[in-house]
Formats: C-alpha cells, sequence, structure tokens
C-alpha cells in the first residue's frame, strides 16, 4: 500500500519538477489521517472547493484530493477527476483556509519557502484518543513517503 502511494506522489512531485516554477506555481496535496472528513478550502479569500468529502487512509479508495496551480489555471483532481478553474495572482503569499468537518483552520504561506503544501490531519500523537490536527508543511522539491 505504502509503495502505490509512493509511486503516486513521486509521479505527481516529478511531473511538476520538471516544470520550471514561477511566483504562481503551486501544489497543495490533501496527505494523510483525512477519514471521510468533510473537506472546503479557499486561497486569498478566493473560495476553491466546498464540501469535498476526502478519504486518504488508502491511496486506492475514492477521495484523494489535490490541486495544483500554473499560468493556464488551478487543476483540481479528486476521485480521479479533474478540474480547471481560473487561476489566482499571488505575491509570494498563499492565505489558506481550511475547513474540515466544521473546524476552521488558517494558514499563511510563503512561497518562497516551497511550492508544494502538504496538509495533514492526523493524531496530534500516535495515540489513537489524541484529537486530530491540520497541519501544513512546505517543501521545495519531490519527496518520497516510505
Amino acid at each position: 500500500m505504502k509503495t502505490i502511494l509512493t509511486i503516486l506522489l513521486t509521479s505527481f512531485t516529478l511531473i511538476l519538477s520538471s516544470q520550471p516554477l514561477k511566483r504562481s506555481d503551486y501544489s497543495i496535496i490533501l496527505g494523510g489521517c483525512f477519514n471521510k472528513d468533510t473537506v472546503s478550502l479557499s486561497i486569498n479569500n478566493h473560495s476553491i472547493f466546498t464540501n469535498y468529502t476526502v478519504n486518504n487512509k488508502d491511496s486506492l479508495t475514492k477521495g484523494n484530493l489535490s490541486l495544483s496551480q500554473d499560468l493556464q489555471g488551478i487543476h483540481i483532481n479528486y476521485n480521479g477527476n479533474e478540474r480547471t478553474y481560473k487561476p489566482i495572482a499571488i505575491d509570494y503569499l498563499l492565505n489558506i483556509k481550511v475547513t474540515v468537518n466544521r473546524k476552521i483552520s488558517h494558514f499563511s504561506l510563503d512561497m518562497r519557502k516551497g511550492n508544494i503544501i502538504l496538509l495533514n490531519f492526523c493524531h496530534e500523537k500516535d495515540d489513537l484518543p489524541s484529537p486530530r490536527k491540520l497541519t501544513a508543511g512546505q517543501l521545495q522539491e519531490p519527496f518520497l513517503l516510505i
């Protein structure tokens, strides 16, 4: 299972890394620990998607969600389908508002620190009874999960 997820994420990031990055280029990947959670996302006060059900405990099930922006637009990949919308003008800063199960989290990210954003909704500790917390990490280069 981890091997399949690794191959998918590696392919996705290699495609992105093979293209020269512009100020408007970025990717957001909803990573691990989403379990049939309802997710909405806004970037710089523009609603990108609303009430998508995400289930990323298993990379083979429907619900995997990621998006990327380039000069042609915002490309949302959800349940094996891709939709493209008009790009959002940014100047290095992304103000991201993510709602997971009606709980809102805000992230202010500087794209100079990394254009690949990984959102996880995992337990704060390895303990299952601990609450899950939404976290955002930034990467500049392709990465591998092992």
